[in-house]
């Protein structure tokens, strides 16, 4: 009987025993660290929390001074060392981690730290400054950034080439001190190599347009020439240059940015120009690019333009329209099933607007008709001036005629003959001359 009572006595005092152990050894952690603790590289164990806090700081100052961060961005090399982000050890917030670590362990993980001597590894706990860990990387993402570039279409000698789409690349600073703080955090070392990829920090950007939004043209389907007058060239030369490449979706096919529709002042404002006043310039680019159009297959009842009252004789009557004011635009949708792009140039004088697509093979020739159905002699307006001798006459403007216009377009086809399509009527007002004359003159004579 005695026997078993010594036996169950022991089996209840040994636990006792090493919870009272536990107790203790979770109560002077307060001071000392248990033996087979390393920080890093660095031992801890048997130090007390002044002793640590003095060594640790001591023992990775030569790493931060020497410490760097390197980076491979596109093949190109970066360098940011410890000190310029004021990266340091925080000692006092590792001892705390070493407790944290260490209390919640079990009887057996205890006697394994002090019985058995095993080692148990605390990554240290480092403080920096993050905005100028941003700073240095936004400087590294403007130097390897790379825009993206759209795909083009271009005539050469008479034929259509197409230029394919280049994806751009930039650097995201937040999403690389993310990955830069996981690498300090897993192993402080003296330095550590990353190679900034799609997966850290390197950010691919798609371009607007690419190749295979210009499958399906083919051919120059339309142009039309006007010569521009030189007072008008540098507005003529900014609307052809935001007009050329422009391209236009079928109306019937989803597009982002509003693509399968064009507007001519929106491609005027998109490179930062301002809509004109009374701008002849981007009034004749807009006149020529809609006689092209109404050259094409597209259906002219897509066409939306603003009606000029007076004709511009820098192209033929009953093609001047108003566009490029805030009141005045082109536009038009796309009716056809492929897509069309816009080629404007000015070479000399000579503005040129072609219209890009698959030219229908049974046409043979396009060309539009102009018919002067009435014309309207204009009114004289007299200013008398008395710096001219009476009887004297000066003309300041000959006017222009009112005109009635027919337009008509007429299509050759191989296999049907020419036809020819009234398109509309337009009347345009007569503009008054004007006329100085001397003083004392009752009834001028009629200006010859």
């Amino acid at each position: 009987m005695l026997k078993k009572r010594v036996i169950v006595s022991t089996l209840i005092l040994i636990p006792s025993i090493l919870a009272s152990a536990m107790g203790f050894t979770a109560l002077s952690l307060v001071d000392r660290i248990p033996p087979g603790v390393e920080v890093g590289f660095f031992e801890a164990g048997g130090l007390n929390r002044t002793d640590f806090t003095t060594a640790l700081e001591n023992f990775y100052d030569s790493v931060v001074d020497e410490g760097v961060i390197k980076l491979d961005v596109n093949g190109n090399l970066y360098s940011i060392g410890y000190r310029d982000i004021e990266l340091k050890i925080d000692a006092s917030e590792t001892y705390r981690k070493i407790v944290e670590n260490s209390l919640p362990g079990t009887v057996i993980d205890l006697s394994r730290s002090y019985f058995l001597n095993r080692s148990r590894q605390i990554k240290p706990v480092f403080l920096f400054n993050m905005e100028k860990l941003l700073s240095r990387l936004r400087d590294i993402a403007n130097k390897e950034e790379k825009k993206p570039r759209d795909a083009r279409i271009l005539l050469k000698n008479g034929r259509i080439s197409k230029v394919g789409e280049v994806i751009g690349l930039k650097l995201d600073p937040e999403k690389v001190a993310e990955y830069i703080i996981q690498k300090l955090e897993e192993k402080f070392e003296p330095s550590i190599e990353i190679t900034v990829s799609e997966g850290n920090g390197l950010v691919r950007v798609l371009p607007e347009r690419t190749a295979q939004d210009f499958e399906g043209i083919e051919d120059i389907i339309a142009e039309y020439r006007t010569t521009v007058r030189e007072k008008d060239l540098k507005s003529a030369q900014i609307a052809a240059n935001a007009l050329n490449g422009a391209l236009v979706l079928p109306e019937d096919r989803e597009a982002n940015n509003g693509q399968n529709r064009f507007s001519f002042n929106e491609r005027i404002t998109r490179p930062g120009h301002k809509l004109g006043v009374s701008d002849n310039g981007y009034r004749q680019v807009a006149s020529t690019l809609y006689a092209a159009l109404l050259l094409s297959d597209i259906e002219t009842g897509s066409i939306k333009k603003v009606v000029d009252t007076v004709w511009r004789d820098y192209i033929s009557p009953g093609l001047n329209i108003l566009a490029g004011e805030y009141s005045s635009d082109l536009t038009f949708r796309n009716t056809l099933g492929h897509p069309v792009a816009i080629l404007a140039e000015i070479k000399g004088n000579e503005l040129t607007v072609r219209i890009a697509g698959k030219k229908d093979p049974d046409i043979k020739s396009v060309e539009l008709k102009i018919d002067i159905d009435q014309e309207y002699e204009p009114s004289v307006m007299y200013i008398e001036d008395p710096a001219l001798k009476p009887g004297e006459q000066k003309l300041l403007s000959p006017g222009r005629k009112g005109l009635e216009i027919s337009v008509y377009k007429i299509v050759t086809r191989k296999t049907q003959g020419t036809e020819q399509l009234l398109l509309y009527r337009q009347k345009y007002k007569a503009v008054d001359a004007v006329v100085k004359t001397g003083p004392n003159i009752k009834s001028p004579a009629k200006l010859k």
